[in-house]
């Protein structure tokens, strides 16, 4: 029943952020990218929005332009993009995402499938 609790945990949660946007440690990007989906989950659509950006800057950075994990992150700037109603961007996302799988995985690859689905 404590108010203020609610209210510090997510001023903790906006330092962590900014901590983890203000380096490039690789090794932070899988709690980053969850971060920004659990933004997502919470309604917090433009925070997503800057750790999705941040996380696909670092994993083409990391990885290559052409790495499934970009095309993961592609996949989710998508579903957000489609969340904010910017529905012709959340296409261009997906079909970026589904050229880098196709490059990676095996024709009819049930992940790529899930893409075209969408």
């Amino acid at each position: 029943g404590k108010k203020e609790e609610p209210q510090t945990l997510y001023e903790q949660a906006a330092k962590n952020r900014d901590r983890f946007l203000a380096n490039n440690d690789y090794t932070s990007l899988p709690c980053l990218h969850k971060a920004a989906l659990t933004d997502m989950a919470l309604g917090r659509l433009k925070e997503a929005d800057i750790l999705l950006n941040r996380v696909l800057k670092l994993r083409k950075n990391f990885y290559g332009a052409g790495h499934s994990k970009v095309a993961f992150c592609l996949e989710d700037m998508a579903s957000l993009s489609e969340a904010l109603g910017e529905k012709s961007k959340a296409i261009d996302k997906l079909k970026e995402a589904e050229g880098i799988l196709e490059k990676v995985l095996e024709p009819g690859h049930p992940v790529i499938m899930r893409i075209q689905k969408k």
